[in-house]
């Protein structure tokens, strides 16, 4: 049998009227391994964000742009993916116009790391890309984003006074005894008479001006209501029309007028709504769990643990929890148990009692399906007035909406705060993360299934500026470190009773050290760390003050990048605490690596191409 020759593809070749058609023609190959259109286009467009990319910078290139004729042999180094990183991170502004967001981002450089591998794997190529990454993409909508510190405190500095009007329900009014019966006035013409009539007045505190009393409103209330709050509704108007006029006219509302009192009509949505965001916000449990919880849902000491638990249901869960399943009816929902500590499970009793309290009237009132649900409330509106339901979606999201108009709540950038339910999830997950808590015990507080999920719950957006902010701090003391060394070069350490200012020491792992004796205050608070004992940790030195980065480090310092990298990929970013680790590790690299943040293009391409040529023993044993 005779075969043919191979057959070899010739790259097309570059013009002036077309200087990137290898570009076009490298995308335009990977883009047709795959059969989706989708995904097709998703590398069209990343081949168009690419050529802007070498537009605006000429790839970096030192030549004339007369001469920037795009070639993948020459033009696809090393460095290739850190240049473009290094472009999107001066350029992609929030503001600016020409600003694509993070997801857009990801998904143009995802392309563009793929279809340089894929160069490199067909042989267009022989440089070996060295990885790089820009961080994740985030939701930058704030929708259901975790709120800062000064939204939180901004909506609770306003809820907290309905909470605690909603509270005082419970406490039987107490009669004043204070007015007169306002129907029994002498009428002295065009003279407001102090004490008398619906329209009684009083001077003000500073003594400047006349202003209505609501004494005689309160006789009234005490005597003839027998303080039995009544609504501003037709009926009413016949025996009591001078009472609920005078309150619309002179006291801004019944309703006004009652919460002066701490009265109500009803147990209604604005009643209910204050201890709801209470409960959320102290549980973080979704909407739709809220909305299902029974009556009886929590559990001083649950039958298996003996431990104080909330129950709740989670329509969306796909079963995983067999314990649940056992309990309840797995066709219509699964049951889950929030385990909570001794403290906080008091605090979120308290809320509940309080809210079954305030709701207890209406059960016998509520429809045979709604009886056993814990947020009942009386319609006020004037669709259906004074019906028993169950809390539903809407009646939240517009009671929420009114609170953040009527007292201008506004988020970090001074527009309307988007002040929901769903934020407070995220946000009491991103607390927990703050305050240290394991992350086995924060997937278990969320009733999650997967790690995966719980991590996609941790607010990225609320991070950013803290973990840009110490990203910066800590390649700000890299680059120092290794401009001193460079000015004022130190030998290196012969031995261990070297003096730590006079000389460098040489690390069990890819860089020099300071003062191996001062670690960071981590490895300090370790159990098997003892005062004066020279640092081991050094997957913490990238992390440490102490750190120098010479050139001599570099191969090794890439080797390790990859290391990290390929971990990562393979699932270390599961690991909870190794995963955080490598992760800001790795970013840290990414910065090294970027050209002329630390170190020149030609000092980190020649670094990879060590890297890549020479095998080195295992940096990490936990990754090993």
């Amino acid at each position: 049998m005779q075969f043919d020759e191979p057959f070899e593809v010739k790259l097309p070749e570059p013009t002036e009227e077309n200087p990137f058609i290898q570009v076009d023609w490298i995308f335009k190959e990977k883009a047709s391994t795959y059969i989706v259109s989708s995904t097709r286009s998703t590398y069209f467009s990343a081949s168009e964000f690419y050529k802007k990319f070498l537009i605006q910078t000429n790839n970096y290139n030192p030549l004339p742009e007369s001469e920037s004729l795009f070639y993948l042999e020459k033009d696809w180094d090393r460095l290739a993916l850190q240049k473009v990183k290094r472009w999107v991170e001066s350029t992609n502004i929030p503001g600016s116009n020409d600003y694509l967001t993070s997801s857009t981002i990801a998904g143009h450089f995802s392309a563009i790391r793929l279809t340089m591998i894929y160069a490199y794997e067909c042989g267009y190529t022989e440089n070996l890309i060295v990885p790089a990454s820009l961080p994740k993409a985030v939701r930058e909508t704030k929708i259901r984003a975790a709120f800062t510190t000064e939204e939180y405190d901004s909506i609770f500095k306003v809820i907290s006074p309905l909470i605690k009007f909603s509270k005082g329900l419970l406490t039987p009014y107490k009669r004043t005894g204070i007015g007169k019966d306002p129907r029994i006035r002498e009428i002295i013409a065009r003279k407001k008479i102090l004490g008398q009539g619906w329209a009684c007045w009083k001077k003000s505190d500073d003594g400047t001006k006349m202003i209505p009393s609501d004494e005689n409103m309160r006789w009234y209330f005490e005597n003839i209501l027998n303080c039995q709050p009544i609504p501003s509704i037709k009926r009413e108007y016949k025996e009591h029309e001078n009472f609920l006029y005078s309150a619309w006219r002179l006291h801004g509302g019944l309703n006004n007028l009652y919460k002066k009192w701490g009265v109500s009509t009803f147990i209604d949505q604005f009643i209910l709504m204050p201890l709801i965001v209470k409960l959320v916000a102290e549980t973080g449990l979704n909407v739709e769990s809220v909305l299902s919880l029974r009556r009886d849902c929590f559990k001083e000491h649950h039958d298996l643990t003996h431990l104080p638990c909330l129950e709740y249901y989670k329509p969306r869960s796909k079963g995983e929890k067999v314990l649940v399943l056992e309990l309840f009816d797995e066709k219509s929902y699964e049951k889950d148990h929030l385990r909570l500590g001794q403290k906080q499970s008091q605090i979120i009793a308290g809320t509940i009692d309080t809210i079954l309290a305030l709701t207890e009237p209406l059960v016998e009132m509520a429809n045979d399906e709604d009886k056993s649900f814990l947020l009942l409330y009386r319609r006020s509106g004037s669709t259906n007035f004074g019906d028993v339901t169950r809390m539903k979606k809407w009646v939240m999201r517009n009671w929420m909406q009114n609170i953040a108009e009527e007292y201008d709540l506004r988020d970090r950038d001074g527009e309307r705060l988007d002040f929901n339910l769903p934020r407070f999830r995220p946000t009491k997950i991103t607390e927990l993360v703050q305050k240290g808590h394991d992350i086995f015990s924060i997937m278990g507080i969320a009733g999650h299934s997967s790690i995966r999920t719980t991590m996609s719950y941790i607010d990225k957006l609320k991070f950013a500026e803290d973990f840009h902010r110490t990203m910066q701090r800590e390649l700000e003391n890299i680059k120092n470190n290794a401009y001193e060394q460079q000015n004022n070069p130190l030998p290196i350490a012969s031995n261990v009773k070297a003096e730590p200012g006079k000389f460098i020491f040489k690390s069990t792992s890819f860089s020099f050290c300071k003062n191996p004796y001062d670690p960071p205050d981590k490895v300090k608070g370790a159990k098997n760390y003892f005062e004066g004992d020279s640092c081991t940790y050094f997957n913490m030195c990238l992390q440490c003050k102490n750190i120098l980065i010479t050139e001599m480090n570099l191969p090794k310092l890439a080797a390790y990048r990859n290391e990290i990298a390929r971990a990562l990929k393979n699932g270390a970013e599961d690991m909870p605490r190794q995963g955080e680790l490598y992760k800001k590790n790795l970013s840290i690299l990414d910065e090294i690596f970027t050209p002329d943040k630390i170190f020149s293009e030609a000092i980190l391409s020649r670094a990879a191409k060590v890297a890549d040529d020479i095998e080195f023993d295992v940096l990490d044993s936990f990754i090993y």
